[in-house]
């Protein structure tokens, strides 16, 4: 992604507005604040921390048609019902490689990463905490860690290819809408597919 960098110096705080930038670039160190993200942009931070204090998600998309893409950084501090971490609503494509997403906290308990649309991929990632893929969201976990339970609702299709989930993998539709699950390679502690509601769920061979 081409366009305005924007240079954030070790341990500052990520600007309300960031000026129009286009790629942000962390240099390491804690950083106080978050991502809400309303145009196409691209997060680097290898080394990078970034808190959101408990205020909100850390990194939320809440527009269509956008390409996000974060490497590098842990995700912290967040504080909502879905997606503390990451949440995305908007029908966008997000990239996240190399992110470590650490689950916060919400009166309704929460979750470390939500999405309820677009096309979410996530490579080499660790999530520190729950996850939860529903609606109409498409998400690909590559050689990525689940810690608690992935959750998977109504129509989402959800692709793990290698990593682990070290919780549960708990399935369930609606009566109009099954989501679907594909696993290949990945090392999975429990399935629970809802018999009343089940998904489709597929396991292929690792090639």
């Amino acid at each position: 992604m081409k366009g305005t960098v924007l240079t954030v110096a070790a341990g500052a705080a990520l600007p309300v507005a960031l000026q129009g930038a286009t790629v942000v670039e962390l240099a390491p160190g804690e950083h106080a604040g978050s991502l809400f993200v309303e145009s196409s942009i691209e997060v680097r931070g290898p080394g990078a921390t970034l808190n959101a204090g408990g205020r909100g998600s850390v990194a939320h998309i809440v527009d269509d048609g956008l390409t996000v893409k974060v490497s590098g950084l842990t995700l912290r501090g967040g504080n909502a019902q879905l997606g503390a971490g990451v949440f995305v609503e908007g029908a966008s494509q997000v990239v996240l490689h190399d992110v470590v997403i650490q689950g916060g906290t919400s009166p309704g308990g929460g979750n470390a990463i939500g999405a309820i649309r677009g096309e979410l991929t996530l490579e080499r990632c660790r999530i520190e905490g729950e996850a939860l893929f529903t609606g109409i969201s498409r998400v690909t976990l590559k050689d990525t860690v689940v810690t608690a339970d992935l959750l998977v609702r109504e129509g989402a299709q959800v692709v793990l290819i290698g990593g682990a989930v070290e919780g549960s993998l708990d399935i369930r539709g609606t009566t109009t809408r099954a989501p679907t699950v594909t696993v290949q390679g990945t090392t999975v502690h429990e399935v629970h597919n809802n018999p009343d509601l089940p998904g489709t769920l597929t396991t292929l061979k690792t090639p």
